[in-house]
């Protein structure tokens, strides 16, 4: 690799990783803003962190939208990750990375997911986890004690801003979020990007750079069968069988710093299978209304 290439890898894994790192540590009050240069520095040398990673804990969901960016619909026969194996892949996570800022559970809808108060109560004890977000669809009213496990300071819950038709439980969830003091984030205003089919492309070699450096999807990496994805479309894709995604860190193999080298690879990306097929999800461009859905929800 010339220094020119060495050089871009450099400022984009500062950009996608270390910046973003810095920020999230800012805003979560982890370090001072005396410190937070030195933390920095540590990062570019010896540290490990994420700033960002989701995790679907199950492929159902309650609703069936047309434009999915996640391609839930495609899942003929949704399923769970039973629990034990859930544990064990943010167990395998954590064994490579110093720190994880914002954990987000994803799904499908995460309130269909039957272990949800036990995952939310394990991961909420574990130390090297900062901030965890949940997104709901706000078609499901969780059970009590799936309510009183949200009340940890650590959860966010993010509420999908669809319509009454699509969300008709949506104000009645808010409410009774709210009142069990439990931090929400209304996405009121939401709107999406259609990514478009899955179809191959065959875009440029700058074409595809230009997406994914600014894509925001590209900015939520996700675990998934004990491999870590440039984004859910690309996890959901490869195991839907669209394609096979070449660009993932393999954490069930190699040596830790293996890993941890093919994690930062992540962050540097110049392409990656799974955004050929794909338009991106970038600000201002092929905006669509939230949840069309496919069929009436039975």
């Amino acid at each position: 690799m010339d220094d020119d290439s060495v050089k871009m890898k450099e400022k984009l894994y500062f950009l996608n990783n270390i910046s973003q790192c810095k920020r999230f540590a800012v805003e979560q009050k982890r370090f001072t803003s005396e410190e937070i240069e030195n933390h920095a520095l540590w990062l570019k040398k010896d540290g490990l962190e994420i700033p960002f990673v989701e995790y679907a804990v199950t492929t159902r969901c309650s609703l069936h939208c047309r434009k999915c960016s996640n391609l839930i619909p495609y899942f003929n026969n949704p399923f769970d990750i039973e629990l034990p194996e859930a544990k064990n892949e943010i167990r395998e996570l954590l064994d490579c990375v110093d720190y994880i800022y914002r954990f987000k559970i994803h799904g499908g809808e995460p309130f269909l997911y039957s272990d949800i108060t036990e995952l939310l109560n394990w991961i909420c004890g574990i130390d090297n986890i900062g901030e965890i977000r949940i997104s709901t669809n706000g078609t499901i009213i969780p059970h009590q004690n799936v309510i009183y496990a949200l009340k940890n300071p650590k959860v966010i819950v993010f509420i999908s801003g669809y319509s009454s038709k699509i969300a008709p439980r949506r104000d009645e969830l808010i409410r009774l979020l709210n009142q069990n003091g439990v931090r929400i984030r209304d996405l009121h205003d939401q709107v999406w990007n259609d990514t478009g089919e899955v179809i191959y492309r065959n875009y440029s070699k700058q074409k595809l750079k230009e997406i994914i450096r600014n894509c925001s999807m590209a900015n939520c990496k996700t675990l998934r069968d004990h491999r870590l994805y440039l984004c859910s479309r690309c996890s959901n894709g490869d195991q839907l069988g669209f394609f096979h995604e070449k660009r993932t860190a393999d954490l069930s193999k190699g040596s830790i710093e293996e890993k941890k080298r093919e994690i930062k690879n992540l962050y540097t990306l110049d392409d990656c299978t799974g955004c050929g097929y794909c338009s991106g999800v970038i600000a201002g461009i092929n905006e669509i209304p939230p949840a069309e859905q496919l069929k009436e929800n039975q």
